[in-house]
């Protein structure tokens, strides 16, 4: 009787371990960095934003773009999608990493 109680707490014990230890690691997951609002990964928009010349003779010039942005609502890191047309008439798309400087 001793043997199979403590046999079934035993089994008890491992599924309460086990339990908590799942929960636990997927409760790590990176948290997302908008909690005000429901959003997958990634947040995609589109916007201008504005380009200085760094040219001699031309300090402080700028113009204004549009570009694509796609955002990591876990990192923070952003990036911009640049579209190029390869001599052969291939048209590229591939995202570049929007630095901070």
């Amino acid at each position: 009787m001793i043997t199979k109680f403590a046999t079934f707490a035993a089994v008890v014990l491992a599924l309460f371990v086990f339990g908590a230890a799942f929960y636990s690691y997927a409760s790590n997951a990176a948290n997302n960095i908008t909690p005000s609002i429901t959003t997958s990964r990634y947040i995609m928009f589109g916007g201008a934003y504005r380009v200085s010349s760094e040219l001699k003779g031309q300090p402080g010039a700028s113009k204004e773009e549009n570009g694509v942005f796609k955002i990591d609502t876990y990192t923070g890191k952003a990036w911009i999608l640049k579209v190029m047309a390869m001599p052969d008439g291939q048209r590229v798309e591939k995202w570049f990493p929007v630095s901070e400087e």
